[in-house]
């Protein structure tokens, strides 16, 4: 009973020191802090204080670019890919002997089908997990999509030539219906409108890309002349421009004019209903795999075919994938950089405090207990660096994000702009692999505090 009313005194006692009831591991770690917090910042001078200045500019910097570079890489990937999908949705049903053609197969219409898509839930599939910890194993695990599908539009796809009586010039006639989500190409709108359906009175209607109108001088309000070679025969239609688009992308540009589905049907004198294949626009991008899969297996019969748009032009998902080559690169020299720095760093403390930790073994510290001293000290200087590298790194990616400053030649890197899309995983990821992978190399210089022996540095100092 004395010993609980004096173990109480004690804790409620206002000039009662708790820490002198802590194990012994946690109040050397309460030292250890102390004297490395002492040994960073407050008895740090001349060279040694600029050796630590250095440390922290050289992982603030690792961290900036880091931060800036993935920033940078998902924003552009992003950009690009949108662009894409927005021109072409997600997924492409057609004929499937058209596969990766543009040739105008007709798909006989099948209203039951299209609604039964449209009208799809999020649907559950098995992933798998792999895990090699012991052995190669699989585990099997139920997701769900994060969304269903978005719309259904058909389209025809035809090659024509365009007449200005002055040259002729080669692309695609993009037929789409009154039906499309036009709203997901208004960012593309740089001139006029879209095409009207409810007036078939006057001229048969196009919209032209801006490489196209300037190549053949053509403008908005402008006449042309679309000649259809079809079985040796010339058809030909007298058209007014009435918009011009610009996606960026020059591949789609160079190649593709935007008419009325139904025109392209009286060209090529199909029934009312048959189309060269449907776009498949989903909640998620994510997704695309998935459904592509479902859709081709559990819903389309065996006439009919289906691909992502990343298969279909796997050229520029292609060249996308290879952008995280660069990144993976740029991560690892800016790492190396960080972890040079401060094992070089780390070194001068050491032999800078040889006296100190001469001392601290005289009074009974253990290597481990001194080494945990520097790598406080080391953490210091690491978390610092990364806490300005977070600041520079992300109000760089801001001021870009909102002022776009930094501008990029549209024809070769497929967007006007240097995009920010912030990855917040992964500049946690980065944070802590920056902290992590530099202390693990910093193991390797304190086995130099071993080797001190305190009885020669006080006896020489």
């Amino acid at each position: 009973m004395r010993a609980q009313k004096y173990y109480f005194y004690q804790t409620s006692c206002p000039f009662y020191n708790s820490s002198l009831h802590l194990s012994p591991e946690r109040r050397y770690m309460n030292i250890s802090r102390f004297i490395a917090n002492r040994i960073t910042f407050q008895g740090s001078k001349g060279f040694t204080k600029i050796i630590i200045n250095i440390g922290i500019v050289a992982v603030a910097l690792a961290v900036t670019v880091m931060i800036v570079s993935s920033s940078l890489f998902k924003g552009f990937k992003t950009e690009v890919s949108n662009k894409v999908f927005d021109f072409w949705g997600h997924i492409h049903i057609s004929d499937a002997n058209t596969k990766r053609t543009f040739e105008a197969i007709p798909i006989s219409p099948d209203p039951e089908l299209i609604e039964r898509l449209r009208n799809l839930g999020p649907q559950s599939y098995q992933a798998t997990r792999s895990f090699d910890w012991f052995g190669s194993q699989e585990e099997f695990k139920t997701k769900t999509t994060k969304g269903s599908i978005q719309n259904i539009s058909p389209f025809i796809i035809l090659p024509a030539i365009l007449d200005t009586r002055k040259e002729f010039e080669g692309m695609y006639m993009r037929g789409l219906d009154a039906d499309y989500q036009w709203s997901r190409l208004d960012n593309y709108l740089k001139e006029g409108r879209w095409i009207q359906y409810e007036d078939k009175s006057g001229d048969h209607e196009i919209v032209l890309s801006k490489y196209t109108s300037k190549r053949i001088d053509r403008k908005v309000g402008d006449k042309i002349i679309v000649n259809f070679i079809l079985e040796g025969k010339q058809i030909s239609k007298r058209m007014e421009v009435v918009g011009i688009y610009s996606t960026g992308i020059e591949e789609y540009d160079k190649q593709f004019a935007i008419i009325d589905m139904g025109l392209l049907q009286d060209v090529l004198g199909w029934v009312e209903g048959e189309v060269a294949g449907y776009e498949v626009v989903l909640d998620n991008p994510e997704d695309m795999a998935i459904w592509n899969e479902y859709i081709y297996i559990e819903e389309l019969p065996s006439r009919l075919y289906s691909e992502t748009i990343r298969e279909k032009f796997d050229n520029i998902f292609g060249w996308l994938g290879l952008q995280e080559i660069n990144e993976n690169v740029i991560f690892l020299l800016m790492i190396i950089v960080s972890i040079i720095t401060m094992i070089t760093t780390y070194l001068i403390l050491i032999l800078e405090r040889t006296r100190t930790i001469g001392i601290l073994k005289s009074l009974g510290a253990t290597n481990r207990n001194v080494i945990q001293i520097f790598l406080y000290c080391a953490a210091y200087i690491i978390v610092q660096g990364m806490v300005i590298g977070n600041i520079l790194g992300i109000g760089i990616c801001l001021i870009q994000k909102y002022f776009k400053i930094i501008r990029l030649d549209e024809t070769n890197y497929l967007i006007d702009r240097a995009p920010i899309a912030f990855d917040i995983p992964m500049i946690v990821f980065i944070n802590i692999g920056v902290l992590a992978i530099t202390l693990l190399f910093l193991l390797i210089p304190s086995l130099l505090i071993s080797r001190i022996n305190p009885v020669k540095i006080l006896r020489f100092n």
